[in-house]
């Protein structure tokens, strides 16, 4: 049995709040990268023209809004249902 000497801190609290800081960046950093690939791969199949640091950077730019939004509702159910709820109609049952 572990004993806690630090006073007034909640061990497990601390332990949730990074993991799910650390779900938050897993996910924005791979919707991010995904984002920019996908836009890489679209503007080398309809354009002839190469890939230049400038096209990576416009990519960048474009993906970035995509993966906060798409991180945003993936991390928040309540942003989720929310949505779900005004936009659709719908309501959860399953509580």
């Amino acid at each position: 049995m572990a004993v806690d000497l630090t006073p007034g801190v909640d061990f497990e609290k601390e332990k949730r709040r990074h993991k799910r800081i650390f779900r938050f960046f897993e996910f924005f950093i791979v919707g991010f990268l995904f984002g920019v690939v996908e836009d890489l791969i679209v503007v080398a199949a309809a354009t002839d023209d190469s890939i230049s640091l400038h096209t990576v950077w416009v990519a960048a730019f474009v993906a970035l809004p995509f993966a906060v939004i798409s991180e945003v509702i993936v991390d928040k159910p309540e942003v989720r249902e929310y949505i779900m709820r005004k936009v659709f109609g719908h309501k959860n049952n399953s509580k």
